[in-house]
């Protein structure tokens, strides 16, 4: 008898944080993992710090402080025009992954079916399986060649069984760039509403949206209030990934099963961390001005340098990463993920490969991810060595 479970062997070790590895064994420049070149703003450290010193240091509430709940219902408020009650409609968590976690086990059981949409950012599945439910994968739309993607909302009704139990939507979308669209989101809505599904939106790039699009979150519209669990973080928008500071907005009666499922997890998120992302959600709106320019340029910068080399790419409609299509640049034979250690040991530089963002059923996916939450500086030698590259080849 194997001393591990079948579910652990249901799924393999992260593919993005391999390529990580391997990078960093290699001396190469990262833009695989999205790991922010930025620091956490000043202010946000100075509250940690001022936390720990104040003695903040054992368990927290384990649904969330209350500073904590009430900036974040305030910035809802003012960002999606949401209300909502934190002290029974909120559950701070210890990063998006307990969040999403969480949520899985507090509302389905062995059996109930999940539709993903793919490509799809790989913790899902596993965090599925870990639950006993079933993912059903669900195609996006998008022509030959061609990496803009859209809803398909045929290919979802052919997905619904009576199993089905609810759907995961990623907005803006890691690893596509794709923002949904207000009326992709009211298409998403009724069918929703139709089949009495759950709707798990993880919006962790919400502030990452370029020119063009806006960020709607899917709890704000007719008849998704009492259906739909927002996910989203500190990580990403306040360069905080390793504070594993989360949440979860759902109606009362969910969000009492998330915080059961919650403290058995993990008991409560970090207390000094707590108190600092307080602090982060009260930041002036400027502050969210300021990252999206700064993102805008990085985006700018690592689209036109990739273009003038040579490759093709889809510009992101949102978060901080580009998808650039390897047709013809793949060796005879070559499979994606060995074409990424390629790339590594002769540009030196480290992407995902596609096949981490797609089901098994799906097939070879000929793009490579790369991410530009990194420095200019880093980014201009990242084209460079990806330009002197296409250049052998």
């Amino acid at each position: 008898m194997s001393r591990l479970s079948a579910k652990s062997a249901l799924f393999g070790e992260s593919i993005i944080r391999n390529m990580s590895l391997v990078c960093r064994a290699a001396g190469a420049l990262n833009l695989a993992q999205g790991l922010p070149e930025d620091d956490t703003p000043e202010s946000v450290k100075a509250a940690c710090i001022s936390a720990i010193q104040a003695g903040h240091n054992q368990y927290a509430r384990t649904w969330g402080i209350p500073e904590l709940g009430r900036a974040l219902a305030a910035k809802m408020q003012w960002f999606q025009g949401y209300d909502f009650d934190p002290e029974t409609e909120l559950t701070i968590c210890c990063g998006g992954t307990e969040a999403m976690m969480a949520a899985f086990l507090a509302t389905l059981d062995p059996g109930d079916e999940v539709l993903i949409p793919y490509p799809y950012y790989e913790n899902y599945r596993a965090e599925l399986l870990l639950c006993g439910a079933t993912p059903v994968f669900v195609p996006l739309s998008h022509g030959s060649g061609d990496l803009h993607f859209g809803l398909d909302l045929a290919a979802l009704e052919a997905a619904i069984t009576p199993r089905s139990k609810g759907i995961v939507i990623n907005s803006p979308q890691n690893p596509t760039g794709k923002v949904y669209s207000q009326a992709e989101l009211m298409i998403l809505a009724d069918f929703a509403c139709r089949h009495n599904l759950l709707v798990y939106t993880d919006e962790t790039y919400e502030h990452m949206v370029y020119a063009g699009h806006s960020h709607l979150s899917p709890i704000t519209l007719p008849g998704m209030r009492e259906r739909t669990i927002v996910i989203s973080s500190l990580s990403k928008t306040y360069a905080a990934t390793g504070w594993r500071v989360a949440w979860a907005i759902a109606e009362p009666e969910l969000t009492e099963g998330i915080r059961k499922v919650h403290d058995f997890l993990t008991i409560a998120a970090p207390h000094p961390m707590q108190h600092a992302a307080a602090t982060a959600l009260s930041l002036p709106r400027g502050y969210y001005d300021e990252l999206l320019a700064r993102y805008t340029h990085r985006r700018q910068l690592l689209c036109d340098g990739l273009e003038a080399a040579g490759f093709r790419i889809t510009w992101p409609e949102g978060a901080y990463y580009v998808l650039v299509n390897l047709s013809g640049l793949l060796l005879p034979g070559e499979s994606v993920y060995d074409f990424s250690l390629r790339l590594i040991r002769e540009a030196g530089v480290a992407g995902v490969p596609g096949t981490a963002f797609m089901p098994g059923q799906a097939g070879e996916a000929p793009w490579l991810r790369l991410s530009f939450c990194k420095q200019a500086s880093t980014l201009a030698s990242g084209v460079e060595r990806l330009g002197n590259w296409r250049a052998r080849q």
